[in-house]
C-alpha cells in the first residue's frame, strides 16, 4: 500500500455521461465509528460462532480449521494484484471497478491448483485423515476473490461499505453455524459451508454498495498495468503469506494438530483487541483523496480510545473467554494475553503502515518506472515486513526443534513467546519510521485520559468479578453472568472517560446523532 494526490476532479464515464464524484468527502470519523459499531457486534456474533465450532468440533478437528485458513491465505495471495491498485485508482478517480471485479474472477481459476497442491503436500507428511474437508475448503476460493475485488472499489470511495457486509457476514454464521454444526452435526464440514454461506451474502452487500461504479466498460489497459507492475502488490502481500505460515511450520515440524488448535482458541480472544483497528479503516483512502495532518492526530485518538480498553479487558477476562470457548482450552489462557498483547501492537504499526502508504504519492501518474516505485514507501514498507516475518519464522523454527518432545500447550507458549519478541522492535521502527515521515500531533493527554478509565475500569474488575463471575461448564449459566461483568467494566470505562474528556463527550454525542440519523 502507499499514497498519492487525487486528482483534482475525477471523472468517471457512466453510461455515456460524465459525472462528478467527490471522493473527497470520505468520512474519517464516521467511517471509522461504523466500522468500529459493525466490528464489536461482529465480534459478538464470530464469538457465538467460534463457541459452536469449539464446542463441537474436537481439538484436532479445530486444529485442522486452523490450518485450512492458512493454506487458504497463500492459495489466494494473487487476489492482491487486482485488490491493491483498485483502491488505490477508485480513490483518485479511476473508471477501474469492473475491470477489477471481472478480471478477478479469472484469477480465481489459477489459484485453486495451489490450494490443492499444498492438500497433497499437507496429507503426505501430516495428517490423511481430513482430505475431504481440506478439498472442501477451496469452494472458498472464487467467492474470496470476488469479494475481493468488490471490497477493493468500495475501499476506495465508500469504506463503511466494509462494515455493513461484515456485518452482514457475522450475522449469517449464528444461524448457519447452529443449523449445519450443532442440529445437523455436520462437523468440520459443516462450520466451512457456514462461512461459504456467509461470504456470499458479504459478497451481495459489497455489490450493492460498488454497483454505481460497476457501470463503466472493461479497460484491457488498466489491467496490463496492473498485470506490468503485479511484482508490488504481491511483494506488499508477501508478509501475510509468511505470517500464515507459522501454523503449517509448527504443524510440519511437531507433526500435530493440537499447538494450531490451542493457539487459534487463544487468538480468539487476541481478535478482540485487533477489532479495534476498525476505527481507522477509513485514513487511507482519506490519505489518498488528500486528507490532512490533523485527520491522522483525530483517527489515531479514536484508535487509542478503543484499543486501550478492549485490551485490558482481554487480559481481564482471558481465562474466561477461553473457558467458555472450551474447557479443554483454558490451560492456554496466558497466550491468550500474550497474543492480546501483540495484537495491540500490530494494530498500532497496521495504523501507521496506512498513514505512510497514504501519503505516499509514487503511483499519481499512472504506469510509474521501476525505479520510482523501488524508492518509494509502498516497497519499502513491504520489505521491512517480509523481514520481520522471515526473521521471526526463522527463529520460531529454531525454538520449535530445540523444545521437540515438549508437550503442545508448552510448545504454544514458546511460539506465544517468539512472536512476542520478534514483535516489539518492528513495532518501535515502524514509529520512529511514521515520526520522521509525517509532523501529525501524538494526543498524548487524551490517550493518558483513556489510562485513567482503564485504570477505573480494572479496579472495578478486581471487586465485582468474585461475586457475578460463576465458573460452570454450562453455558447457559456462565455465559449471562459473564456479560454482565464485561458490561459492568465497559460501562464503567465509558463513564470515566465521558466525564474526565471532552473529546469524548463530542464523540458520544456524534454517536447518539449518527443513531438519530438512522432512524430517521
Amino acid at each position: 500500500m502507499s499514497a498519492g494526490r487525487r486528482l483534482l476532479e475525477p471523472v468517471y464515464i457512466i453510461n455515456g455521461t460524465k459525472r462528478l464524484e467527490k471522493l473527497d468527502d470520505i468520512r474519517v470519523t464516521y467511517s471509522g465509528l461504523l466500522g468500529l459499531a459493525v466490528s464489536m457486534g461482529g465480534m459478538i456474533a464470530g464469538l457465538a460462532f467460534t463457541i459452536i465450532v469449539t464446542r463441537q468440533l474436537s481439538p484436532e478437528e479445530f486444529g485442522v480449521w486452523a490450518i485450512i485458513g492458512s493454506m487458504l491465505s497463500y492459495s489466494v495471495i494473487s487476489e492482491s494484484i487486482i485488490s491493491y491498485w483498485t483502491t488505490r485508482q477508485v480513490a483518485r478517480g479511476k473508471p477501474v471497478a469492473k475491470t477489477s471485479v471481472i478480471s478477478s474472477s479469472f484469477f480465481a481459476g489459477g489459484s485453486i491448483p495451489i490450494y490443492l497442491l499444498s492438500i497433497y503436500l499437507f496429507t503426505t507428511n501430516v495428517q490423511p485423515t481430513f482430505f475431504d474437508s481440506l478439498l472442501l475448503g477451496a469452494i472458498l476460493i472464487p467467492i474470496t476473490f470476488i469479494q475481493g475485488a468488490l471490497g477493493a472499489v468500495n475501499m476506495g470511495h465508500k469504506p463503511h461499505a466494509l462494515s455493513v457486509g461484515m456485518a452482514v457476514h457475522q450475522a449469517l454464521k449464528i444461524p448457519m453455524g447452529f443449523a449445519l454444526v450443532f442440529s445437523l452435526g455436520l462437523g468440520l464440514d459443516g462450520a466451512l459451508l457456514t462461512v461459504f454461506v456467509a461470504q456470499i451474502g458479504h459478497l451481495f452487500i459489497q455489490l450493492r454498495y460498488a454497483l454505481p461504479l460497476l457501470r463503466v466498460s472493461i479497460s484491457i489497459s488498466y489491467l496490463r498495468g496492473w498485470i506490468r507492475q503485479s511484482w508490488l502488490p504481491l511483494y506488499n502481500r508477501t508478509p501475510g503469506v509468511l505470517h500464515d505460515l507459522d501454523i503449517l511450520l509448527y504443524t510440519m515440524i511437531t507433526g500435530s494438530v493440537l499447538g494450531p488448535a490451542y493457539f487459534a482458541a487463544a487468538f480468539v480472544i487476541a481478535k478482540v483487541v485487533g477489532r479495534a483497528g476498525a476505527a481507522s479503516q477509513a485514513i487511507y483512502p482519506k490519505l489518498l483523496a488528500k486528507g490532512t495532518q490533523e485527520h491522522i492526530t483525530e483517527n489515531l485518538a479514536l484508535l487509542m480510545y478503543f484499543a486501550l480498553p478492549l485490551l485490558t479487558l482481554t487480559i481481564l477476562f482471558s481465562y474466561h473467554i477461553m473457558f467458555l470457548l472450551n474447557p479443554e482450552y483454558a490451560v492456554a489462557w496466558m497466550v491468550g494475553i500474550i497474543l492480546a498483547l501483540i495484537t495491540f501492537m500490530r494494530t498500532i504499526y497496521g495504523f501507521t503502515r496506512q498513514v505512510l502508504a497514504g501519503l505516499d504519492d509514487v503511483d499519481v501518474e499512472e504506469n510509474p518506472s521501476l525505479s520510482a516505485l523501488l524508492h518509494s514507501k509502498l516497497f519499502r514498507l513491504a520489505t521491512i515486513e517480509n523481514i520481520y516475518h522471515m526473521v521471526y519464522l526463522g527463529i520460531l523454527a529454531l525454538f520449535l526443534y530445540m523444545f521437540l518432545g515438549q508437550p503442545d500447550i508448552q510448545l504454544v507458549w514458546v511460539w506465544s513467546l517468539v512472536s512476542l519478541a520478534v514483535t516489539t522492535p518492528y513495532l518501535l521502527y515502524h514509529v520512529i519510521l511514521t515520526r520522521r515521515h509525517t509532523n501529525f500531533r501524538t494526543p498524548y493527554r487524551r490517550i493518558f485520559r483513556y489510562m485513567g478509565g482503564v485504570a477505573g475500569m480494572v479496579v472495578v474488575f478486581l471487586v465485582t468479578n468474585d461475586t457475578i463471575v460463576v465458573f460452570d461448564e454450562s453455558i447457559y449459566v456462565y455465559l449471562p453472568r459473564l456479560l454482565l461483568e464485561v458490561a459492568i467494566c465497559c460501562t464503567t470505562y465509558l463513564g470515566i472517560t465521558y466525564a474526565i474528556d471532552r473529546k469524548t463527550r463530542r464523540l458520544i454525542k456524534l454517536i447518539f446523532s449518527e443513531m438519530a440519523s438512522w432512524t430517521r
